[in-house]
C-alpha cells in the first residue's frame, strides 16, 4: 500500500552548512528539518525510509561524521538514534559562568532597535541555563540594558514590572520617539537656513553696495572679510564703514553679546554665516547643560546666534530682543525671535552668554 505525503511540493531544508559556530549550524538546521518532518508526515513512514530521508536531506558535509558514529545496522534504521548522536557531536562546550558574564555585559547599541536588542539577550540567555529565573533576569537585562534612562526611569517606577510589561513599555516607547521624531522634523522651522539658502542661490552673481568695505562687489568676494578694522580692532569690516561709535578698550576681549556691544544699532546686528559651510570652518563644541552641540565661530560678528530647533532642544527661555534684524555676510535680513542668557561650557571653562534665537 503506497503511502502519501499530506502535503505535496513541500522542499526539505538545504543542505546543513558548518561554519565555526557548530552547535548553532546544527540546531538552526535541525528545527527546520523537524518542520519539514511533520509538513510531510514522516512519522507515519517505515523506520528506514525516516532514516534515509533524514541523511539525504543533511547533506555531504554531514557525511563524514556520520560515519565516524559506526553505528550497528540497527541504529542505522533508527532516525532517533541517528539524530542523538550528531546532537552529542555538535552538542557546545559551554562555560555557563562566563555565557552568564558575557549576558550581563550587554547593552543596547546607538543604533539598534529595541526588537533586535531583546533577541540579542534572548539568544545568549539560552546558553546561561537560568531554568526558573529566565524571565525575571531577562527583565532585568532590559531595565540595565537599554540605552534611553528616560524609559529606564519609566520601568523602574513602574509596579509590580514583569518581563511583558518591560517588553511593552520599551516597545511603546520606541515608537512614541519615532513618532515625535518625525512630527518634530516636519514642523521645525529655521529661518535662518531658509532665507541664507534662497539668497545665495538667487543673488549669487549680482553685485551690491557692501557695508562692510564700501564697494560694490559679488557676494562672498568682500575685501574685508576676516580683516581687523584698525578703529574697533573687530574683523569683518574696514574702518571707513565702522559702526563703533565709543571705542571701549575694555570689550576688547568680551564675548560679543547684544549686551556688551553698546556701539550697535538696536534694530540689526552683523553676523557672517549661522551655520552650513565645509569641514575647514573653525568650530567649537559647547555645552548647555547635558546638550552638546557644534558652533560656528566668527569674530566678526556682533551677537551669539542659534536656529530656533537647538533652542527648543535646549529648553531656553526667550525674552524679547532690542535687535529686530540679523545681517548677514551676504547682505541678507534675518528676523530675531528673541534672546535668552545661557551658561555655556567650553573647554571646561562656564560662561554666561547672551544669544539670539533667529
Amino acid at each position: 500500500m503506497a503511502t502519501n505525503d499530506a502535503v505535496s511540493g513541500i522542499k526539505p531544508p538545504a543542505n546543513l552548512q558548518i561554519d565555526s559556530d557548530k552547535s548553532t549550524c546544527w540546531k538552526n538546521w535541525l528545527q527546520q528539518f523537524e518542520w519539514y518532518a511533520i509538513a510531510v508526515q514522516l512519522d507515519k513512514k517505515p523506520a528506514d525510509v525516516q532514516a534515509a530521508t533524514f541523511m539525504a536531506v543533511i547533506g555531504p558535509e554531514a557525511i563524514e561524521i556520520y560515519n565516524s558514529f559506526n553505528l550497528s545496522d540497527t541504529e542505522k534504521k533508527n532516525l532517533a538514534a541517528i539524530k542523538n548522536r550528531f546532537k552529542e557531536y555538535f552538542a557546545p562546550k559551554t562555560n555557563i559562568s562566563f555565557e552568564r558574564y558575557i549576558f550581563f555585559k550587554i547593552e543596547q547599541n546607538e543604533d539598534e532597535y529595541f526588537n533586535e536588542f531583546l533577541t540579542r539577550i534572548k539568544t545568549q540567555a539560552i546558553k546561561c541555563e537560568f531554568d526558573n529565573l529566565l524571565d525575571e533576569m531577562l527583565k532585568d537585562k532590559i531595565v540595565f540594558g537599554i540605552r534611553s534612562n528616560q524609559v529606564r526611569e519609566k520601568l523602574l517606577t513602574e509596579d509590580k514590572l514583569d518581563l511583558t510589561k518591560a517588553i511593552n513599555i520599551c516597545k511603546t516607547s520606541e515608537q512614541a520617539s519615532k513618532q515625535l521624531d518625525e512630527f518634530e522634523s516636519k514642523n521645525k522651522t529655521d529661518k535662518v537656513l531658509v532665507v541664507k539658502n534662497k539668497s545665495v542661490k538667487n543673488k549669487e552673481n549680482e553685485n551690491f553696495d557692501c557695508k562692510r568695505c564700501g564697494s560694490n562687489h559679488k557676494r562672498r568676494e568682500c575685501p574685508a572679510f576676516n580683516k581687523p578694522c584698525t578703529k574697533c580692532n573687530k574683523n569683518g569690516h574696514f574702518a571707513k564703514m565702522c559702526r563703533t561709535k565709543n571705542y571701549n578698550p575694555k570689550l576688547k576681549n568680551k564675548v560679543n553679546t547684544v549686551e556688551e556691544m553698546s556701539d550697535c544699532s538696536e534694530d540689526e546686528v552683523y553676523i557672517s554665516a549661522v551655520s552650513g559651510g565645509d569641514k575647514k570652518d573653525w568650530t567649537e563644541t559647547i555645552q548647555v547643560g547635558k546638550i552638546k552641540f557644534a558652533a560656528k565661530l566668527d569674530t566678526g560678528a556682533q551677537c551669539n546666534v542659534l536656529p530656533r530647533h537647538l533652542m527648543n532642544k535646549l529648553k531656553a527661555s526667550l525674552k524679547p530682543s532690542r535687535t529686530k534684524n540679523l545681517i548677514s555676510y551676504t547682505e541678507d535680513k534675518m528676523a530675531v525671535l528673541g534672546e535668552a542668557e545661557l551658561l555655556c561650557k567650553i573647554k571646561n571653562e562656564k560662561k554666561k552668554h547672551n544669544i539670539q534665537d533667529s
